[in-house]
């Protein structure tokens, strides 16, 4: 079953506002998106992992454990200089311009994962060097959840890989398009999680800046994860950016006034996005790009009362206020803002965080290597890491990927069996 990229009710498919580029972030899906470029190198956290006792604090939810990690601790970890002998490649999953996301098996454990591979020279023609930096540096550096995860960077002298955990439950686009909208309890769940991620990502300084159903991938669980993080970048509470990027339908008033922007936008496309899964089209779209620009600006929010309950209005309108500086989660308890808004207060945030909320939709994934939500156009292709046609890449060419290299430093689970996320 392929996925296409039309939207709901006949609207087209979004354009990103910046340089070419393709997500192949965990499920491995492509598309023809645009993409900015950001400026960030690769960042190296290190993991404490000689204490006999461990006190974690997730910034995501203030929880606070206490472990011992001879107990109560299960430790992964693996120091092989992994290398793409290490795999065997069973299917080709998306491709782009420069890159190729295959699904792979890990030889040693048999776990499935998705590799994206990427060509340095063509990263270099195309402009892309800061982008992969971006994603590959924020991957690494916001473990969570609901964020898809890095396992492993490593290189020859002519590519990159990024092998990381392979969702096969297709994006959220693909399932709002097949059910046209979601009941209101569904999409509190969705909204919980993405909450996390984005607060997660927030709280380590990092905007996303692309939130949109294509950039949500669902587990065969029916949980959702976020993923594509070639438009995010590492600002601080008080920084500004002024690039002009992201999907037209999402982008935020001040973004499209091009007078600064920070972690507001994303809850602005948030609230889109939440408004987007109860009506089935974001709040302010047309066909032409300008009027929903003049709409984003100064046209009137319509709340249909039909799909959306009185709190949820709410919380839409003031998700979508134009000034950032009075948008929820902007105010002086941040993003609290939102996890206390009372359409939240039948959400427990902590079971939502261990995933013990069960959603009650889930793709039909039959196994850990089901295909049937990628395009059959590329899983019909051979599984070959092509040989490369560049020649020799000059040492200044060489040096921009120096750190790019990573092992999972390994995670932790406590007794229950539930993987408890460093933030450190």
């Amino acid at each position: 079953m392929g996925q296409n990229n039309k939207r709901l009710n006949g609207a087209p498919g979004p354009t990103n506002v910046s340089a070419n580029s393709m997500n192949g972030g965990a499920g491995g899906h492509m598309n023809g998106h645009m993409h900015s470029m950001n400026t960030s190198g690769f960042s190296n956290q290190q993991v404490a992992q000689n204490q006999m006792s461990y006190q974690h604090t997730d910034h995501n939810n203030g929880f606070q454990f206490e472990q011992n990690s001879q107990s109560n601790m299960i430790y992964s970890s693996d120091s092989h200089k992994v290398t793409l002998d290490d795999f065997e490649l069973l299917k080709v999953i998306g491709q782009g311009n420069f890159a190729k996301v295959m699904q792979v098996r890990k030889k040693d454990t048999q776990k499935v994962y998705a590799i994206k591979i990427l060509n340095k020279k063509r990263l270099e023609e195309s402009d892309q060097l800061e982008h992969i930096k971006t994603e590959r540096a924020v991957l690494q550096y916001v473990e969570h959840p609901f964020i898809v995860r890095l396992v492993y960077a490593f290189q020859t002298t002519e590519k990159l890989y990024m092998v990381m955990d392979f969702i096969n439950g297709g994006e959220l686009f693909f399932h709002l398009k097949k059910l046209k909208r979601f009941p209101e309890d569904l999409v509190k769940l969705y909204a919980a999680e993405l909450f996390l991620s984005l607060d997660h990502l927030h709280r380590h300084n990092v905007v996303f800046r692309d939130l949109k159903p294509e950039n949500v991938l669902m587990d065969r669980d029916g949980h959702v994860m976020l993923t594509d993080f070639g438009l995010a970048k590492f600002l601080s509470n008080q920084d500004r950016t002024h690039t002009f990027c992201g999907t037209p339908e999402y982008l935020a008033p001040e973004v499209l006034l091009q007078k600064g922007h920070g972690k507001p936008v994303d809850w602005w496309s948030y609230g889109t996005l939440i408004y987007e899964m109860l009506v089935g089209i974001p709040p302010f779209y047309c066909d032409n790009v300008q009027e929903m620009y003049d709409r984003i600006l100064n046209g009137e929010l319509i709340l249909p009362d039909e799909f959306i309950s009185l709190e949820c209005q709410d919380l839409l309108a003031r998700l979508l206020e134009r000034d950032p500086r009075r948008r929820l989660g902007s105010g002086p308890t941040g993003s609290d803002e939102i996890r206390n808004h009372p359409w939240f207060s039948d959400i427990n945030w902590e079971d939502v965080y261990y995933r013990r909320y069960k959603p009650r939709y889930k793709p039909n994934v039959k196994s850990d290597e089901d295909t049937s939500y990628f395009d059959d156009e590329f899983t019909k292709q051979a599984p070959v890491d092509s040989v490369c046609q560049n020649g020799v890449l000059d040492d200044k060419l060489q040096r921009e990927f120096e750190g790019f290299t990573y092992t999972e430093a390994g995670y932790m689970m406590n007794n229950n069996g539930e993987r408890i996320i460093s933030n450190y």
